[in-house]
């Protein structure tokens, strides 16, 4: 989305798309994870195994998003502190869902642990 804007605004402005900085329990990098206690921190974890388990389906040959997000929603319920609060799997570039993946996917998830709202995603393009 902000890279339409830009574009369409033209604004000379070059925007990167980075990977995300883990921590190392594999927790994307957040000043939210200060919020979360021991017990919380360690649970934290399962949001990166979600992560991880999403894009492998996907790099195998997965293609039906309700698998995927079936399969990664089943991953975050093996936590009894996690509680979803979404999963989304869209086309990066125009933020829409979509029922089977052709080149390209946004997976994203925003999860409670106690009371502390996490996010995680990867993106993936150019599949065949």
């Amino acid at each position: 989305m902000v890279k339409q804007l830009v574009k369409d605004l033209n604004l000379n402005v070059k925007i990167e798309v980075c990977p995300i900085v883990r921590e190392s329990d594999n927790l994307a990098k957040s000043s939210r994870n200060v919020y979360l206690n021991d017990n919380e921190r360690k649970a934290a974890t399962i949001l990166s195994k979600a992560i991880f388990l999403g894009q492998n389906l996907v790099l195998k040959g997965e293609r039906n998003t309700k698998i995927i997000k079936n399969a990664m929603q089943k991953e975050l319920e093996k936590e009894s502190l996690a509680k979803i609060d979404y999963i989304s799997l869209v086309d990066p570039d125009i933020m829409q869902e979509f029922d089977f993946i052709k080149d390209k996917i946004l997976g994203a998830i925003a999860v409670y642990i106690g009371k502390t709202r996490l996010i995680d995603n990867f993106l993936l393009r150019d599949l065949k």
